[in-house]
């Protein structure tokens, strides 16, 4: 094994030239480690995550912002189900309510999950160790704070205090990072989101025109539909934000290419597998987590060797 001590400094600047990544490789040897159960935990964790259930529901710090964005979506929701919906439920085709009904359950479904799982936490060491072979991801950025070299488009986010593999940004919405592991199921809440808010937009104004007749006006109709008027004022304001979301995001994903490389400047074009293929990475298997409540799993030899 190799450490950071030795003293063959020939060897140890040959050991960080940058080389191309396998990652067939890299899996394969985690899939050989687990098999063989040669890794261990290192402990403790030093995030500012929280672990509950043992260690199945990971949260960042910002749960006060995941509690805002419930409430954001509960509340007009409610509102809507109670005032608007009955009004119109005997005047729509019930295909659009089951569709209306899937689409609140996925809303909420890819929000637990987004908010709740790792976002892709690249483990901490106790000692600076030196990692040999053809792993240039790993010779990359070195991490003073995780003490680790950073793969490839990996960022230490300030908020998390974690280093974040193919980290997009920190999104206080969802009190957590959204990194490779938690990408897919934001961008399903985005979108989600987007469709269910301009749902509701739709089907508002809808109450409100059937309500009209030949003798009142829109605005008389406003009135007699306060509710109506208020939800529909409120999601016409907030469609804006996820559907803006939602555009920037699917042209960060046909380019392959994360919000804090777009913010830095950078295209990033080496990583593009063209359109279809970029959009087709959303549908990967998801790689396990190396976190849990305990610390970090990390294999019990620190040599990569193919």
């Amino acid at each position: 094994q190799s450490t950071w001590g030795q003293t063959n400094n020939t060897n140890t600047t040959n050991n960080m030239k940058e080389t191309n990544l396998n990652e067939t490789v890299v899996n394969n040897k985690w899939k050989k480690l687990e098999e063989n159960n040669e890794y261990e935990i290192i402990k403790p964790f030093k995030g500012n995550n929280r672990f509950y259930f043992s260690g199945r529901i990971i949260l960042g710090p910002d749960r006060y912002g995941l509690l805002a964005t419930i409430f954001l979506l509960v509340i007009p929701l409610s509102l809507f189900w109670i005032f608007i919906a009955p009004n119109i439920w005997e005047q729509i085709s019930y295909w659009i309510w089951i569709f209306f009904i899937f689409d609140t359950f996925i809303v909420f479904i890819s929000l637990f999950i987004s908010s709740t799982m790792d976002p892709g936490i690249i483990p901490r060491r106790n000692e600076k160790l030196l990692m040999n072979g053809n792993y240039s991801v790993l010779l990359q950025n070195w991490c003073l704070t995780c003490n680790c070299y950073r793969p490839p488009r990996c960022v230490h986010c300030v908020y998390c205090d974690n280093c974040v593999e193919q980290f997009d940004h920190h999104c206080p919405w969802i009190g957590t990072c959204v990194g490779k592991r938690n990408y897919r199921f934001f961008f399903l809440f985005v979108l989600s989101t987007t469709i269910l808010i301009g749902f509701c937009n739709v089907f508002c104004f809808y109450n409100v025109y059937i309500s009209t007749n030949s003798d009142t006006s829109t605005l008389n109709s406003l009135h007699n539909n306060i509710m109506s008027g208020i939800i529909w004022s409120l999601t016409f304001l907030f469609f804006w934000l996820p559907f803006a979301l939602l555009v920037y995001h699917c042209y960060l994903i046909s380019k392959n290419i994360t919000t804090c490389e777009k913010s830095a400047g950078s295209q990033q074009i080496r990583y593009s597998e063209g359109f279809l293929g970029n959009w087709l990475r959303l549908c990967e298997p998801i790689q396990k987590s190396v976190v849990c409540s305990e610390g970090y799993i990390v294999p019990k030899s620190t040599i990569y060797e193919p």
